[in-house]
């Protein structure tokens, strides 16, 4: 009994054997396998699946008090100022008034004088006025755009300003020899496409924009291409052109 060597035990009470030399009957035998431990549950063996080319999109939700879909042009510009998260104090001052000044045009109490229509316009990025083709409302569509006055409309046409008030307001037909200057001011008196929306809107599909993605690039709002598209707002000359370029590309 000399011989035995006495019990081991653990902090914890246990019985503990000891280590033998390799190759005797005590010695563990060295781990030789390469499987994985897998816990239940989990997905080490689950295959990875291509989601990296996988994109999503969604429109941009509107924000809270934001017009869902403006008609008027306070209502644009009330929209596209929320859009890009500016205060009316903000806006304002970008006008050079003040803020109860643009509350009331967002409101439609009142309208922009006639120097800051140009540039509300532009800010919208499209005139939510009706297109007409009678010449008094070309005259008084182009002079809002423009931001002139009477007598700088007449000016520009060349004639005194009773002359073009009395074109504008009162409908009076120009004599024949003002047709030349009137078009070559004002363009050519051509019906609003009634298939316009739908040219919109196959050039965004076909650059495989979304709306908010092709007013980004027309340097515009997501409101704006949807007014396009819906046919309550007519894109400015100058947009209707680039559109003409985008879609001439992308026929040829």
């Amino acid at each position: 009994m000399s011989g035995m060597e006495p019990r081991r035990e653990d902090r914890a009470g246990r019985a503990t054997g000891r280590t033998g030399e390799p190759g005797t009957a005590q010695s563990p035998r060295p781990c030789t396998s390469t499987a994985r431990l897998v816990l239940p549950g989990s997905r080490t063996c689950t295959p990875a699946l291509p989601f990296c080319h996988l994109r999503l999109s969604a429109p941009k939700p509107t924000p809270e008090g934001s017009p869902e879909a403006p008609q008027t042009l306070g209502q644009h510009l009330r929209r596209r100022r929320m859009d890009l998260g500016l205060r009316q104090v903000d806006l304002a001052k970008q006008f050079g008034v003040d803020a109860a000044t643009l509350y009331n045009w967002e409101e439609g109490q009142t309208s922009p004088q006639v120097r800051l229509m140009a540039r509300v316009i532009a800010f919208i990025g499209c005139d939510p006025t009706p297109a007409e083709t009678s010449l008094p409302s070309r005259l008084r569509a182009y002079r809002r755009r423009e931001g002139l006055s009477q007598r700088a409309m007449a000016a520009r046409l060349g004639v005194q300003a009773d002359t073009a008030a009395r074109w504008e307001w009162r409908g009076q037909k120009p004599r024949a020899e003002h047709w030349a200057t009137i078009d070559r001011v004002l363009g050519p008196a051509e019906p609003t496409p009634q298939d316009l929306p739908n040219r919109i809107r196959h050039i965004r599909r076909k650059l495989g924009l979304t709306q908010e993605e092709f007013g980004r690039r027309l340097g515009l709002g997501q409101h704006c291409i949807s007014s396009w598209e819906r046919g309550e707002c007519e894109p400015l000359p100058v947009r209707r052109a680039q559109l003409d370029r985008m879609l001439a590309q992308i026929d040829s």
